[in-house]
């Protein structure tokens, strides 16, 4: 923080605390610099065998949905994306990660805080599969937190992407009363995934090889291979301290309503009340089961 109380852009080496990143959030979120609803509504819903958690939150109104094509626009420099970039987070770092991403703010938050692991390389894509690099920056973030975070990756449109910058996302794992995964323990999800729970906190060569065999099986899942030219089939990769689960993707879902990674675990973030009706009349585990692929027997 500047001595004049403003903040500066922060990539920075050094690790701050959890509290510290609160305190840039707020202070962002307050100045206008990224969107969050304090006053957000949770409702908890039953569809089949799923608990569903709608997370009813007006800072989404705004957010891009789509991806974009329009890269590399011009702007004053220091104002906009990075070259290559599609996602704008001028004034909104927090810090370096393993001198190859920045740790940063999302402009459009969903949970306090909301965050972002980018490339520092804006070329980097978002059908790419993760690479030890990504998953250096995840447990150097994890180790930086005191609270459990859940770590997620949305791997292409299928997976529930928007922005095309090759990014992680971390999020305050409270969903569920803290148990995010409470879909996954129940056997309640209607699509199929594939789980690593690891005995110690595990390293990044650790994390790496566990999602590789994940994604091995969601190639042989989706009879597609994972090619430098072409990238990785669609998936999604969700992470905390203690387990990974990868899971193959067909679909964002039943349009007009797609799910990203926390979706698939059953907590839908939407910006209304109509969305959550739209939700509920489509059918979440109906959605889920089209946007996944059928559970293994």
């Amino acid at each position: 923080m500047a001595s004049n109380g403003t903040l500066e852009h922060a990539g920075k080496s050094e690790n701050l605390t959890e509290a510290e990143v609160v305190a840039r959030f707020d202070q962002l979120a307050k100045a206008g610099r990224l969107f969050y609803d304090y006053a957000f509504r949770t409702e908890t819903a039953q569809s089949e065998k799923m608990l569903v958690e709608f997370r009813i939150s007006k800072a989404l109104a705004s957010k891009p949905w789509q991806t974009t094509s329009t890269l590399d626009v011009a702007t004053e420099p220091g104002t906009g994306p990075k070259p290559g970039s599609d996602i704008n987070v001028n004034g909104l770092g927090v810090q370096n990660l393993n001198g190859t991403h920045e740790l940063t703010l999302n402009m459009f938050s969903s949970y306090r805080p909301h965050l972002l692991m980018l490339t520092n390389d804006g070329y980097r894509r978002q059908w790419e599969p993760l690479d030890i690099d990504d998953f250096r920056a995840a447990t150097q973030f994890l180790s930086n937190m005191e609270q459990d975070y859940l770590v997620f990756y949305n791997c292409r449109v299928e997976g529930g992407c928007s922005r095309v910058h090759k990014h992680l996302q971390a999020i305050p794992n409270e969903s569920f009363n803290g148990n995010s995964w409470v879909n996954i323990d129940n056997d309640a999800v209607p699509f199929a995934y594939y789980q690593t729970k690891f005995t110690t906190p595990p390293d990044p060569e650790a994390y790496l090889k566990a999602y590789q065999a994940g994604l091995e099986a969601v190639e042989r899942s989706l009879g597609s291979k994972t090619t430098l030219e072409d990238g990785a089939p669609p998936h999604n990769m969700i992470m905390d301290r203690e387990r990974m689960i990868v899971v193959p993707r067909r679909a964002a879902g039943i349009d007009p309503l797609g799910a990203n990674s926390g979706g698939m675990l059953g907590t839908i973030w939407t910006q209304s009340d109509e969305k959550v009706q739209q939700w509920k009349e489509t059918g979440v585990s109906r959605l889920l089961g089209v946007a996944g692929t059928p559970k293994l027997l």
